[in-house]
């Protein structure tokens, strides 16, 4: 299993055969981790939004990996303002993100259709590897989060530079 599987992907009539992701959409594709905007169409060219890549790292731990977890606040998702903006398909994957710490509650807020920069969406690789798989749990102040998967987070986190607005603590689940 993994990235050296050579899936096709069923049905989607914009994944050319001949694209650098053919195979890489079918392998996520088979594994559920991805799902297309209809039957025939996957988008390769969407700007994935907040709700979009949490949703993909949720399938991968869960369905992918056969993580469960016993999330201690099943209602976080619920308290935030723009939950009524989260889809369906995302409310859960939220939900997770929230209790793991993948996602910050910035001002009560998710923003489940902002569009997702390269650097946010390495942040959420990062911290779904760290967090909902236990190699360390990572605790942010406010100051942190305001600086939201910024050069600032990446630097820190790089050079192990760490002062008091950043803890780590290694605590394997």
């Amino acid at each position: 299993s993994g990235s050296n599987e050579r899936i096709v992907p069923r049905g989607f009539t914009d994944v050319p055969s001949n694209s650098y992701y053919y195979y890489p959409v079918g392998w996520a594709q088979h594994y559920g981790i991805v799902n297309g905007f209809s039957a025939t169409r996957f988008g390769p060219e969407v700007t994935l939004t907040n709700e979009q890549i949490i949703t993909f790292l949720y399938r991968y731990v869960t369905d992918y990996k056969g993580i469960s977890f016993n999330l201690p606040d099943q209602d976080a998702a619920e308290r935030l303002f723009d939950y009524e903006d989260i889809l369906d398909f995302a409310q859960e994957p939220t939900n997770w993100a929230l209790n793991c710490g993948i996602v910050q509650n910035i001002g009560n807020r998710f923003l489940p259709d902002q569009e997702v920069s390269r650097e946010c969406c390495a942040n959420y690789l990062y911290l779904c590897e760290t967090l909902a798989f236990g190699d360390a749990k990572v605790l942010c102040s406010p100051e942190f989060r305001d600086y939201w998967a910024g050069e600032w987070i990446n630097e820190s986190l790089n050079s192990r530079n760490y002062d008091s607005t950043i803890q780590y603590i290694y605590d394997p689940l």
